[in-house]
């Protein structure tokens, strides 16, 4: 349990899937390890949070089924924060492609002291692609840029700790109708139009072109803590 902006973050993994479907991502098995003794909490506190930023992002949307949608416990449940939680358990115990849940991920750039951080909700390998999941409740509703802004924000931080290619990465958003996915590598960011502000989003700005023109490379080595 990470305590990060305040709330309460359950940070759970299944050691014998990710033993099994993670085999050709040793990055990803290290970084997710990583957290069994404790998480830097000074990384969550002081920079901005991913959910709170919003990128310009075009991208491809799919609409597809997935087991996520027809779980239900997503309709008995209506609190939402509880929704979060019960989704969460049930498919860490119950789906075989879901690894880990409420994983911390982050971005820091030390030479400018800026950053950005947030928790993905679910974590999937499926044929062989790491799954970005995020559960949205009312997700036809939802504010489509800036879910694919938070999505795109995940999979850069994960790429970038874990060292895999962003291509090898999908995202996806989802409730208990629907569910949305995009490939994030092959989203086009409009880097121009970021932020208009000066001082800390301008600092944030420079950290997100960096970061997107370095991972897209795929050249890069795994950042741990």
């Amino acid at each position: 349990m990470f305590k990060h902006h305040g709330l309460d973050y359950k940070f759970r993994y299944h050691k014998a899937k990710l033993g099994k479907l993670a085999s050709n991502y040793p990055g990803l098995v290290r970084y997710l390890k990583c957290f069994e003794s404790g998480c830097p909490s000074e990384m969550f506190e002081g920079g901005e949070r991913c959910s709170g930023l919003r990128l310009r992002v075009d991208i491809k949307k799919s609409t597809r089924r997935n087991q996520a949608c027809r779980v239900g416990i997503l309709k008995a449940i209506k609190d939402n924060r509880r929704r979060h939680e019960g989704i969460e358990e049930f498919m860490l115990i119950n789906d075989k492609a879901t690894i880990a849940c409420e994983i911390p991920i982050w971005l820091w750039e030390k030479n400018m002291d800026i950053g950005v951080s947030g928790h993905i909700d679910i974590l999937q390998i499926r044929q062989g692609r790491i799954y970005i999941l995020d559960f949205k409740p009312n997700a036809a509703q939802e504010n489509e840029q800036k879910v694919v802004s938070q999505l795109y924000l995940y999979a850069l931080g994960l790429s970038f700790r874990t060292g895999i290619p962003l291509r090898m990465f999908r995202c996806a958003w989802f409730d208990e109708k629907v569910y949305y996915e995009f490939d994030p590598a092959e989203a086009k960011v409009e880097t121009k139009k970021l932020y208009r502000k000066r001082g800390r989003m301008e600092k944030i700005e420079k950290l997100l072109i960096y970061l997107v023109y370095k991972l897209l490379e795929d050249f890069f080595i795994p950042k741990f803590f």
